[in-house]
């Protein structure tokens, strides 16, 4: 991890409203980020609120969730495109063999 990295980790892990909208982002409610961290969802609320500071480790575990999920979505593309290009070469044999 780089430093710039690092130094936007720790401005995001002090600021709720980058968290909700992390939080949001990977499209989870409260109710589902408590059950994934195993924590209560007045937690979550209470996080968010300000009430009570963001600990590091669940921002870096919402970034991990985040990253995760942008890795499926690019995994998917890759598979439709590979089906995709497999479907037009096959087309392209059988319009030789007619």
């Amino acid at each position: 991890m780089n430093a710039k990295h690092s130094q936007m980790l720790r401005k995001t892990a002090s600021s709720p409203i980058a968290f909700v909208t992390l939080r949001e982002r990977v499209g989870l409610s409260q109710e589902l980020l408590a059950a994934e961290f195993g924590v209560d969802r007045s937690t979550i609320w209470r996080w968010e609120s300000g009430s009570i500071p963001i600990p590091k480790m669940a921002v870096f575990a919402l970034r991990y969730l985040e990253l995760e999920q942008q890795l499926h979505q690019q995994y998917l593309k890759e598979q439709k495109k590979k089906l995709r290009l497999k479907k037009q070469k096959r087309l392209k044999k059988n319009k030789r063999r007619t």
